[in-house]
């Protein structure tokens, strides 16, 4: 399942961002769509929350052992995003920002 998101909306960061974003000259030059491209730019659309704050929350969680490894299974899952193909970023660009 996934979530339905409107992408016409003025307060989708995402959004904004891929707007502007000259997709041709942008695959062009990187070919295949680096994982850790994209995993940074969805962190920076909630540095605090997604950079700091979960790590500060798991402090508080350190004297469980099940939620510590509940916690590190989803950061490997978060982080272990195969790269996407080139063809894929002009595509959703033209299915979602006409």
């Amino acid at each position: 399942m996934v979530t339905p998101v409107d992408f016409q909306t003025p307060d989708n960061m995402l959004s904004s961002w891929v707007r502007e974003l000259d997709v041709d000259l942008f695959v062009d030059a990187l070919g295949n769509i680096p994982a850790d491209l994209m995993n940074a730019s969805y962190l920076m659309l909630k540095p605090f929350r997604l950079n700091l704050q979960k790590y500060v929350g798991l402090v508080d969680t350190l004297d469980n052992p099940k939620a510590v490894e509940d916690f590190l299974r989803m950061e490997k899952w978060i982080f272990d995003s195969p790269d996407q193909g080139r063809r894929s970023l002009p595509r959703l660009h033209q299915a979602v920002l006409p």
